[in-house]
């Protein structure tokens, strides 16, 4: 764990070790580049002599398993997609005849219908919204979808960062009295920005694109007018003529 202190951006383990360093400032990671790092991390870590152990932790963990003489591996989980679920964050409501409500997005599945009235857990995927998965019965998950599923796919940290603007933009123009913006203008909002970044790209795509045409028309300008200049000018001796008349060449028949 103590490795996690070295990356740009720690937060240390307190206020008194962190100091005047910035967090924010030197943060460079992010959270799907810190998984797959910390993932790394822990296989490092396993195929590391430990102190204690004096063997690997792996090592250690398949003496455990080969006790009988031959691998037996932990029971299985059955059901890993329900696993996951298990592990994902969660929120309480109640399900109603419009379906279910989280971050203000509406969700719906014809599988609620005998679960109106029930208060369960909303389990949801910060890195994707367009669904999420409630267990009324205690007997499995039922996966309940947008709304509307015209709706884009969106993170919770984009949706956050939509309201913030949007936010912002109505209290310059409203003051104080602006109102919240609604579900629709958010994911309107949401579709400008991501069209904005698509033409971005696109118009960086093709001024490198420019860019480079142009640096090959000078080159191939400077190259030609070298040539023009140095290796096609004509020296006097050339220009003079040549009193005696051209020859005949020998053809073989």
């Amino acid at each position: 764990m103590g490795h996690i202190h070295y990356l740009p951006g720690t937060t240390l383990s307190n206020v008194v070790l962190k100091g005047d360093y910035d967090s924010e400032k030197n943060a460079c990671l992010t959270f799907s580049e810190f998984r797959l790092w910390f993932a790394r991390e822990i296989q490092i870590y396993h195929h590391t002599v430990h102190r204690i152990l004096e063997v690997t932790p792996h090592e250690k963990w398949m003496e455990a398993l080969m006790q009988s003489g031959s691998l037996n591996h932990p029971e299985l989980v059955v059901n890993p997609f329900e696993f996951t679920l298990d592990f994902l964050p969660e929120q309480s409501r109640v399900i109603s005849r419009q379906g279910i409500e989280l971050n203000r997005i509406q969700y719906w599945s014809g599988a609620l219908y005998g679960h109106v009235k029930v208060r369960c857990a909303v389990k949801y995927n910060p890195l994707s919204l367009k669904q999420v998965w409630v267990n009324p019965t205690g007997e499995g998950y039922i996966e309940v979808p947008y709304y509307d599923i015209r709706r884009p796919d969106v993170s919770l940290e984009e949706l956050k960062l939509a309201k913030q603007q949007l936010a912002r933009e109505r209290h310059i123009r409203e003051g104080s009295h602006a109102r919240k913006a609604s579900v629709d203008e958010t994911f309107e909002l949401i579709k400008k920005n991501r069209e904005l970044v698509e033409r971005s790209r696109s118009t960086t795509k093709k001024m490198k694109k420019i860019k480079e045409n142009s640096s090959q028309s000078i080159f191939f300008d400077d190259t030609t007018r070298h040539l023009q200049v140095e290796d096609l000018k004509l020296d006097s001796d050339d220009l003079e003529g040549d009193d005696d008349p051209p020859g005949l060449y020998k053809v073989d028949f």
